[in-house]
């Protein structure tokens, strides 16, 4: 074909060519495409199909130095159904060819483990759940592939004993899309991709580059190489580099970006290993992520990568779900992350950790306990939490070291927090929807300071109550406009001593958070002991909520009014339900003048 257009219907095929004869002499078929387009239609169309003969199989070699294709809905630009070693040729180093691919289509695709496909084409589509390149043999790639019009696309699928070398750009948008995959997704095998090009990925769970079952993605492709290779990432729980199901990944001098969410890196039962790599972790975005009980992230033990750890990004992932057992709640201690790390990470130490902000972040840890001493990973302390297996940090020195997820932090009888120093390592955590017990001190001056503070976005869903703030030791505030334990939609215990100041409250409950006044309580002027309301106003969006109080207001201990102004316990209930209660059988002492006992 030299010119002119080929149309296929629906359920057709452009070129079939089965690589038979009956003259024994010739060993080999050729087509030979040098121009015009073929145009393919929906429903299992075909543009050229190569297949085996029955009786008489030969060798078929596909030159198209010039024919460019449009695809339908659920069609092919190239089928090789094939033994005999096909050699697909779509364009040449100085002929560029194009492809258009529709919904749910593949542009080239190719069993035959024998087989050779070159492709110099640029490739686009208007629909989703398609692939550039689909082969289980040798397989070059020089063309781009830009498949930015739906979800569930991939650029270029390796299976098999495929073998195959991309140095095109690769650019998917859409939810679970794929850059390049090496393996199948069921079944072992030995596919290997040999990665040069960017790949940028953008979408909810958009994966960059995955290695599965035996399957291995070498960037470069090998040590001689001077290619660097960019993989970008955006989109929430979207991936850059994820290796599952024994798969690997070696990436040498790549850099590796991820925003929105995203995670650079995650071993799932596979291996990724990492050399002299750069990898930019962005906002709500995570660097390393480790799941499966195989597998190691390896740093090279001579060459450093170094994670850039932006701006509320996040280096590291641990979840205690799995073994949480009937507490709810997995031990992380010094000892449980040093053998977490030593279990997942090799070479450590070779990964420099560069915490570029105030709020960049260390950890995310779901369902743990730990004790306050075991969160302080300061870079002076990371040695020692991390053991001999321990990161290099440089930036700043007062990042955030845990983001603390349904979780239960202990502060220790031995412990004193002082909240007006921010490096202390109470202050650099972030607690979410997590229970606190303090047994020690808490202090404070300056205004608007909150002891322990908890919120339970949850609203129990799962029956479980993630938030309990108990104190059994001494909370102490005398800053204006401050909170002794705040918290909406969980438990309030005070075992201990509350003192705060002026335009403050011991205790501030919200949406049916049940509190339980055991002890002293002691406020200033134009202060509250207790003060309960089912009102919420959002402090984002300005949306007030009314909630249903069904849980009773309760002191049995003592509260102390030692200002004017003030209160013991407010109950501001603007929808009561059944169970709501206001009940002092303790004691509560005015010292000043026009204070209230209670007020309801």
């Amino acid at each position: 074909m030299s010119n002119g257009t080929i149309n296929v219907g629906e359920d057709g095929v452009g070129i079939l060519a089965t690589g038979s004869s009956d003259n024994r002499t010739i060993t080999a078929s050729t087509v030979d495409l040098r121009g015009g387009t073929i145009n393919v239609g929906n429903n299992q169309a075909v543009g050229v199909f190569i297949a085996d003969d029955a009786t008489n199989p030969l060798k078929t070699t596909v030159k198209n130095t010039g024919t460019n294709m449009t695809v339908g809905t659920n069609a092919f630009g190239y089928v090789v159904d094939s033994k005999t070693g096909t050699d697909l040729l779509l364009g040449t180093a100085t002929n560029k060819l194009t492809a258009s691919l529709g919904p749910d289509s593949v542009y080239a695709y190719s069993n035959d483990k024998n087989g050779y496909v070159y492709s110099n084409t640029d490739i686009t589509t208007t629909g989703g759940k398609s692939y550039g390149l689909y082969t289980a043999g040798k397989t070059e790639n020089y063309g781009n592939i830009d498949l930015t019009g739906g979800n569930g696309n991939v650029g270029i699928y390796s299976t098999g004993t495929g073998y195959t070398t991309n140095t095109g750009t690769i650019t998917m948008t859409g939810e679970k899309v794929k850059g390049i995959v090496a393996g199948d997704s069921t079944t072992a095998g030995t596919a290997v991709i040999n990665n040069e090009g960017n790949i940028t990925v953008t979408g909810k769970e958009a994966v960059a580059v995955i290695a599965q079952k035996g399957g291995t993605v070498n960037m470069p492709s090998s040590s001689t190489s001077t290619a660097t290779p960019v993989i970008s990432v955006t989109g929430r729980s979207g991936l850059g580099l994820y290796s599952t199901s024994n798969g690997k990944i070696n990436a040498t001098n790549t850099t590796v970006n991820a925003s929105g969410g995203a995670i650079n890196v995650y071993k799932n039962g596979g291996n990724i290993n990492l050399t002299n790599a750069t990898l930019n972790t962005n906002a709500d975005s995570l660097a390393f992520m480790t799941g499966g009980t195989t597998g190691k992230i390896d740093f090279s033990n001579t060459k450093v990568t170094t994670a850039n750890i932006n701006s509320k990004g996040t280096a590291f992932y641990y979840d205690g779900a799995t073994t949480a057992g009937p507490t709810g709640y997995a031990d992380f201690s010094k000892s449980n992350i040093q053998t977490w790390a030593s279990g997942n990470f090799d070479n450590l130490n070779k990964l420099k950790l560069n915490m570029a902000a105030s709020d960049s972040r260390m950890f995310i840890a779901s369902q743990v306990k730990m004790n306050l001493a075991d969160t302080n990973l300061t870079p002076a302390n990371v040695a020692s939490l991390f053991g001999s297996n321990s990161p290099q940090i440089t930036g700043v020195t007062d990042y955030k070291t845990f983001l603390l997820y349904k979780s239960l932090l202990t502060i220790a009888n031995t412990d004193t927090v002082n909240l007006d120093n921010h490096t202390e390592p109470y202050n650099l955590l972030e607690i979410s929807n997590s229970s606190i017990t303090n047994n020690g001190k808490i202090t404070g001056t300056k205004a608007g300071q909150y002891a322990m503070a908890q919120t339970d976005d949850t609203n129990n869903a799962s029956g479980t109550e993630w938030v309990k703030l108990i104190n059994n030791g001494t909370i102490s505030l005398s800053g204006s406009g401050s909170t002794g334990i705040y918290a909406q939609a969980g438990e309030i215990t005070n075992n201990g001593t509350v003192t705060v100041g002026d335009s403050s409250a011991g205790i501030y409950a919200v949406e049916n958070t049940k509190v339980d006044n055991q002890k002293d309580i002691t406020v200033g002027s134009k202060s509250t002991g207790i003060f309960y309301t089912d009102i919420f106003k959002d402090p984002v969006t300005g949306v007030v909520t009314t909630y249903t109080t069904t849980t009773p207001l309760k002191n049995i201990g003592k509260i102390t009014l030692s200002g004017n102004d003030s209160v013991g316990m407010t109950y501001e209930t603007d929808n009561i339900g059944s169970g709501a209660a206001m009940e002092n059988t303790g004691t509560i002492i005015a010292n000043g003048d026009r204070s209230i006992a209670l007020y309801a």
